[in-house]
């Protein structure tokens, strides 16, 4: 039988050896498994099986871990920058605690100074009143019962001081004690300030008293009494000493505000009059 593969009608014998031609090929895929995994080669037939979508369990599990990652990686990086953070915080306190120093040595020195010219100046102002004295005291007249009033000149006050300040200042001894002027006056020229005080002690001179008080009976709806001024050392000012005296007569009271004269119903003398309204006189 003449084999179709050879054109020569030989049956393909050789050596006495039978010859079989080999099977048709046909494509299969294949899969051959590797180190990182099976590759296929060939024609593979599509797979039948899908991958499904991950459950609301696996998505909250990916989260957690995605945060639980950033935490780390947070932490990781918090801890040099918080280091450096510090670092930088503490040299900025180091360098706001050494100006803080110096400013407050530069205010101490100021202080210093300034209590040292304060110093200065208040001994140079003490020199310069030292020299500031009373001059010409002298007793006036009587201006009240017990009352005497008294002048001095302030003189030697030196350039840049206020006369009159110095004058209500300074104290001038009168009758033992040690008092400060009533009232200055400038008398504006040469920085002359004369002072005056109201002295109502040990001033006998201006202490004159009242003799026996009358009651002269009902004048319309008052009644009046007369009083005669006795030891009157002053006679120039015996009406402003009268006028502000006081008295009495028995349980009423005869306060100042009396009228005062020389005569009284022809009798010559210094006499204080008062008129008292009285219920009785009608």
């Amino acid at each position: 039988m003449s084999n179709p593969q050879y054109g020569d009608g030989s049956n393909g014998n050789n050596g006495g050896r039978e010859w079989h031609a080999p099977p048709a090929y046909t494509a299969q895929a294949q899969r051959i498994t590797l180190l990182h995994g099976t590759v296929g080669y060939g024609t593979m037939e599509p797979s039948s099986k899908c991958r499904a979508p991950p459950s609301p369990g696996e998505r909250i599990g990916v989260i957690v871990i995605y945060i639980l990652v950033g935490i780390l990686i947070g932490y990781m990086l918090q801890t040099p920058l918080d280091s450096i953070y510090r670092e930088s915080q503490r040299s900025q306190w180091a360098i706001d605690k050494q100006n803080h120093t110096d400013e407050q040595q530069k205010w101490q020195k100021w202080v210093s100074d300034r209590d040292a010219e304060q110093r200065r100046w208040d001994e140079e102002l003490a020199q310069k009143r030292g020299q500031i004295e009373w001059q010409g005291l002298q007793r006036q007249k009587c201006v009240r019962y017990g009352t005497s009033e008294y002048t001095a000149t302030l003189s030697h006050v030196p350039l840049g001081l206020n006369p009159v300040d110095e004058c209500r200042s300074k104290s001038l001894r009168i009758n033992g004690r040690d008092l400060l002027p009533t009232r200055c006056e400038d008398q504006g020229y040469c920085g002359k300030i004369t002072a005056h005080w109201e002295v109502d002690f040990n001033e006998p001179q201006c202490a004159p008293f009242f003799s026996e008080v009358l009651d002269k009976g009902c004048n319309g709806a008052y009644r009046r009494y007369d009083a005669r001024l006795e030891n009157i050392q002053e006679w120039e000012t015996w009406r402003e000493v009268c006028s502000t005296m006081t008295t009495a007569y028995g349980s009423v009271q005869l306060g100042p505000g009396a009228s005062c004269s020389e005569c009284n119903w022809g009798r010559c003398g210094r006499w204080a009059t008062w008129m008292i309204q009285d219920y009785r006189c009608s």
